[in-house]
C-alpha cells in the first residue's frame, strides 16, 4: 500500500495507510494483520478488496511490525487484548474512522472478536475474521514449531526483514515464545463470541497449517449475531493472498451484504 505514515497512538509511533473510498457512503474496511503481519504484507490485497466493495481501507502496522516502533523485552500473554481494548479503539478515533467493518487475519481476527464483543461500537457494521483462532489449539503450536525450525534452517529471516527491518528478530522470538509458553495454553476469548452483536464471516482454508474448523465449530455454537462461514479447499493460513478472488469475492459479498453497509 502506498501513502503509509506514521501516527502516534498508544504511545507508540504506528505506521498507517489509508485507501478513500471509491463509493463515499461506504463503510471504512479496517485491516487487522496477522502474527508477523503488517501493512506491506497485505501485498495487493487492500487494494483489491477497495475495488471490489467500494470502500475506504485503513491498514496499520501494531507497534514492533513493519515500520511501526519497536518493542523489544518480553511480550504480555494478553498483548492481544490490550491491542483490542486500549490501540485499537485509540486509532479508530485518531484516524476518524466513521462505519466501519474489521477485517482480521489470524492475529488480526482475534483482536476483530475481542474488540466486537467488548467495546461498544455504535459504528461497527461487520466482523469478517481470516485465519480465525478463538483459543489455542494444538494444531497451531505444531505450526509454530514448523516455522521455527525454518527460522533456523531456511532464508526465512531474511524475508521477513524486508518488512520488519531491524525489529525482525524480536518479533519472531516474541511471538513463538509467547504461543509457545505453556501458561499461555489456556488463552481462550471464547467469552467474546456471544457478546458480538454484529454479523460475522469466518473464512478459512482448509489446509491452514495453524487451525482447524474447530473455531468454526466453537463461533457456530456460541454466536448470537448472523454468522457465515466459508471454507476454501485446498487453501492454507493465508487465503487473501493464497486464494485471492475468492476471498475478495467472500468478503465482499459480506460486506455489501451488512445491514447499514450505505451510510445514511
Amino acid at each position: 500500500m502506498d501513502a503509509i505514515r506514521r501516527v502516534a497512538i498508544g504511545g507508540h509511533e504506528v505506521e498507517v495507510a489509508h485507501l478513500p473510498a471509491r463509493e463515499p457512503m461506504r463503510p471504512t474496511v479496517v485491516l487487522l494483520h496477522e502474527a508477523l503481519g503488517c501493512v506491506r504484507r497485505w501485498k495487493e490485497w487492500p487494494m483489491q478488496l477497495a475495488e471490489a466493495t467500494g470502500c475506504g481501507v485503513v491498514a496499520y502496522s501494531r507497534a514492533g511490525h513493519g515500520g511501526s516502533s519497536r518493542t523489544p523485552g518480553k511480550r504480555p500473554h494478553d498483548y492481544l487484548q490490550r491491542e483490542a481494548l486500549v490501540v485499537l479503539p485509540e486509532l479508530l478515533d485518531v484516524m476518524q474512522v466513521g462505519p466501519r467493518v474489521l477485517v482480521g487475519h489470524s492475529d488480526g481476527s482475534s483482536i476483530a472478536t475481542i474488540y466486537a464483543g467488548s467495546v461498544p461500537d455504535a459504528q461497527l457494521r461487520g466482523v469478517a475474521q481470516l485465519a480465525p483462532h478463538f483459543m489455542v489449539e494444538p494444531e497451531a503450536l505444531v505450526g509454530i514449531r514448523a516455522i521455527r525450525e525454518a527460522w533456523a534452517t531456511t532464508n526465512l529471516r531474511r524475508r521477513l526483514r524486508k518488512y520488519h527491518g531491524p525489529s525482525t528478530d524480536d518479533l519472531f522470538r516474541q511471538w513463538t515464545e509467547t504461543w509457545l509458553d505453556p501458561a499461555f495454553a489456556s488463552w481462550d476469548i471464547t467469552d467474546c463470541l456471544p457478546r458480538v452483536t454484529v454479523p460475522m464471516l469466518l473464512l478459512q482454508g482448509d489446509a491452514d497449517e495453524y487451525g482447524t474448523t474447530a473455531h468454526f465449530d466453537l463461533a457456530q455454537r456460541l454466536c448470537r449475531s448472523p454468522l457465515e462461514t466459508v471454507l476454501l479447499p485446498g487453501v492454507g493460513h493465508s487465503p487473501h493472498l493464497e486464494a485471492a478472488a475468492e476471498t475478495t469475492a467472500a468478503v465482499a459479498a459480506f460486506i455489501r451484504g451488512l445491514p447499514h453497509a450505505v451510510a445514511s
